[in-house]
């Protein structure tokens, strides 16, 4: 396994010093990128400006649609009353995870429904 490890990163190593003649920039330019070379020890070269396109022409406007009268408010049903609060009778999530986890829904014989409290 080392031995391929090796070899791969060798191969990786030929394939990088091979490729240094296929870089756009001497190694300098590349500054911390390249090993054994301060970083920017120059600077890069400004990409050339190229001259400014001509502007296109402007579509013609295109007419605004026409307005659609409003549509009417739905009728608001009537509140409900609110419901009495209720305590809960089953463990919260986590805990009920955990007996689960354990091997735990039921208990007794055959137990009750799942994380009921008793």
């Amino acid at each position: 396994m080392n031995s391929m490890i090796s070899l791969t990163c060798l191969v990786a190593l030929m394939c990088t010093v091979s490729a240094a003649p296929l870089y756009p920039y001497p190694a300098p330019y590349y500054g911390a990128y390249a090993p054994f070379v301060p970083p920017y020890a120059a600077p890069v070269p400004a990409a050339p400006v190229l001259p400014a396109l001509p502007a296109a022409p402007l579509a013609p406007a295109v007419p605004a649609a026409p307005i659609a009268p409003a549509i009417p408010a739905a009728p608001v049903a009537p509140a409900l009353p609110a419901a009495a609060a209720v305590a809960a009778n089953y463990y919260a999530y986590a805990r009920a995870a955990a007996l689960s986890y354990l091997g735990y829904p039921y208990y007794g014989a055959y137990g009750a429904y799942p994380y009921l409290k008793k």
